[in-house]
């Protein structure tokens, strides 16, 4: 158990496994997770982020296995890539804050049970994919979903979605780097979804 941090450099803890155990408690007026900075560190069981905290860096928590709950704060604005990937215990809720920034699979392979989306947010391919308690998905207007090339949907692989609501002026991208369209790799490829509401899409 750490009781508090007051900075958080890049591979601050990689690796480090059942040397860093139970809940970490991260300082106010820490501004940013640095890359790595827990990876591997599967005997966490939660994190709590200060209110300060803007940015959280690549793979910062990735391969938490036991890591239950670490709550956004609202002043974050990047979430890096795989920043949270394969934290298959996390059950938060998950608010993307708008004018955040969000990397690829930032929450892949967890267990979130519900994700808003706030008006303006791209959502990269594969940042929730392999979510199988993902119920619920809120997505604001202006908002683009883009998936490219094979197995790459941002939302793809999540068995159990009852609804998901859109707003308006919603871009599903489902091109590869080459410009080639792959419609059969759309958003939600290869997931359950029971009921979908979307007010207008722009570009499909």
């Amino acid at each position: 158990t750490v009781e508090s941090l007051s900075e958080v450099g890049i591979l601050a803890f990689r690796n480090v496994g059942s040397a860093l155990q139970g809940d970490i408690v991260i300082n106010e007026g820490v501004t940013e997770i640095g890359r790595w900075a827990f990876y591997n560190c599967s005997n966490i069981t939660s994190a709590s982020i200060p209110s300060t905290v803007t940015s959280i860096n690549i793979y910062a928590f990735a391969n938490c296995t036991n890591l239950k709950t670490a709550k956004l704060p609202e002043k974050t604005k990047t979430i890096e890539t795989a920043a949270f990937c394969n934290c298959i215990n996390l059950s938060d809720e998950i608010t993307i804050k708008e004018g955040t920034t969000l990397g690829g699979s930032a929450f892949s392979q967890t267990n979130i049970t519900k994700v808003t989306i706030e008006n303006g947010i791209t959502i990269p391919f594969t940042s929730f994919n392999n979510c199988p308690k993902l119920e619920n998905i809120i997505i604001g207007d202006n908002v683009t979903i883009q998936s490219k090339a094979w197995n790459t949907p941002s939302f793809s692989n999540c068995g159990n979605i009852k609804n998901v609501t859109m707003g308006k002026n919603i871009k599903m991208q489902n091109k590869n780097f080459d410009n080639y369209e792959y419609p059969q790799y759309a958003a939600f490829y290869n997931s359950k979804v029971e009921r979908a509401t979307v007010e207008s899409l722009s570009e499909v």
